[in-house]
């Protein structure tokens, strides 16, 4: 099989978006935050191309392959992102999610989802 290594973050949709760009040893929060930086001293944050998985996919879709695994750890938006994904077909070549939450009431609204 293929790999592709993509530096971008995964979102609901494309574009661009700040990233907090924080020290792994002591916080391991990293995240996509959209808006202006507020001026109160926090983590540095850098800006990254955004991808929605429907663009992550596409590769896939394009060349017929399956994904084997599909896993996700993205600080909350895990929802809304397969959500849009399901709504608009782009699931059909993904044989396994995993999916990293944070709190019960994600997990259940999850499982609803699948």
């Amino acid at each position: 099989g293929r790999h592709a290594l993509l530096r971008a973050a995964a979102d609901a949709r494309d574009g661009e978006a700040l990233f907090i760009a924080h020290d792994p040893t002591a916080w391991w929060g990293q995240c996509v935050v959209y808006g202006p930086p507020d001026d109160g001293g926090g983590p540095p944050l850098v800006p990254v191309q955004v991808l929605s998985l429907g663009s992550i996919l596409w590769l896939a879709e394009e060349e017929e392959e399956e994904v084997d695994l599909l896993d996700l750890d993205i600080q909350g938006a895990e929802l809304q992102l397969l959500r849009d994904a399901f709504e608009a077909g782009i699931m059909r070549r993904v044989r396994a999610v995993h999916v990293s939450t944070h709190s019960h009431a994600l997990d259940r609204d999850m499982r609803a989802l699948m």
